[in-house]
């Protein structure tokens, strides 16, 4: 009698003709039997989905009312309600260019709108969660909080980072003395110190070094450490790019007359930052999740506003559904923006084949 099915793959044929792989096999399904049905009945099947008080949670699985009652808090903070279809503009119209300059391979002066929008686009929408202006309601940066405080902080923060980024390593790599050893200095001094210490000294040097009577909130204390820890990594991994350009490139844009700027802007960076786009998408993940650290200079992020709530005496205990929450949020960001590192790796790779 024949085992294995003639419509299995050759790897699957292998896999159940091998006996290490079916003792493998075996204790893979025993494993996922003892741990993972478990785990699903007291996620799903056991699960309490309906109700709005703790009191509503009896089956003994999962409480995911916690997670409904408290959705909109865990989403904006203390956003005002009326106004929070301005954190939906203010992150959407930016996140949808980009998906137009992506997508649009033939857009005219791409590369240029591309880099307009990565500088622009932050300050967009931190003017929209503002507001203050053409009638909308000034919202302070005390307010905000949640997932809303983790995107602005941990995205947007290390977007700003990636023009000062590319002006270091530009600067590391001059031939100017003084600016090479500047920046090299900075780079250094930020890598060499913990994003911890960073965030105590912004929230508690930073006013010091301001004028009498000056005060910054602590939310931009945050993100101004945030954004200069971010730019001395990105630098070194853009000046690894700029290495990986061959000599050749430079005295083509050179013998064809293109001043400084525009060589860079037009030939070398676009192929740098495309050599090390995989390295940054790393950058980009790590100091993302790390910004979860600003919990503890008092900036109520998405995992400081889900353990408040864990901590409220009518919820408390509801920890573990509200750290998976955290997890599952901070994974789908993750790994959407890997997808999109993964995506342009592979239509760069398609693009030298073809060549």
């Amino acid at each position: 009698m024949q085992l294995t099915s003639p419509r299995l793959s050759p790897g699957m044929r292998r896999m159940l003709t091998s006996p290490t792989s079916l003792v493998v096999l075996v204790l893979l399904a025993w494993l996922s039997w003892l741990y993972f049905a478990p785990a699903l009945s007291w996620l799903v099947f056991n699960a309490d989905f309906v109700g709005q008080t703790a009191a509503d949670c009896t089956s003994g699985g999962a409480c995911w009312v916690f997670i409904k009652v408290h959705l909109n808090r865990f989403t904006f903070g203390n956003y005002p309600l009326a106004e929070q279809w301005r954190v939906l503009v203010g992150f959407g119209l930016p996140v949808l260019a980009a998906i137009v300059v992506y997508l649009w391979k033939t857009m005219p002066r791409r590369q240029l709108f591309g880099s307009v929008l990565i500088v622009l686009g932050p300050f967009f929408t931190l003017a929209a969660l503002h507001g203050g202006f053409f009638g909308l309601r000034f919202v302070a940066a005390n307010q905000w909080g949640g997932l809303l405080v983790t995107l602005v902080v941990g995205g947007l923060g290390i977007l700003l980072s990636l023009p000062i980024g590319v002006l270091l390593a530009l600067g590391r790599r001059s031939n100017m003395p003084l600016i090479r050893i500047l920046s090299t200095i900075y780079i250094e001094v930020w890598r060499g110190v913990p994003l911890l210490g960073v965030l105590f000294m912004a929230t508690l040097l930073l006013p010091l070094m301001l004028p009498a009577g000056s005060t910054v909130p602590l939310f931009y204390a945050v993100m101004a450490g945030i954004i200069l820890y971010a730019a001395a990594y990105l630098a070194e991994v853009i000046r690894g790019g700029l290495l990986s350009i061959g000599r050749l490139q430079f005295e083509a844009a050179d013998a064809l007359g293109f001043g400084y700027w525009n060589k860079m802007r037009t030939i070398i960076l676009p192929q740098a930052l495309s050599n090390v786009l995989p390295a940054m998408v790393g950058i980009f993940i790590a100091l993302f999740k790390s910004s979860t650290i600003v919990l503890v200079v008092g900036v109520f992020d998405l995992l400081g506003i889900v353990q408040n709530a864990a901590q409220n005496p009518d919820w408390a205990g509801f920890f573990t559904e509200g750290y998976l929450f955290v997890g599952l949020v901070f994974w789908v960001i993750c790994y959407s923006v890997s997808m999109f590192g993964q995506s342009h790796e592979r239509g760069r790779n398609r693009r030298n084949h073809d060549v």
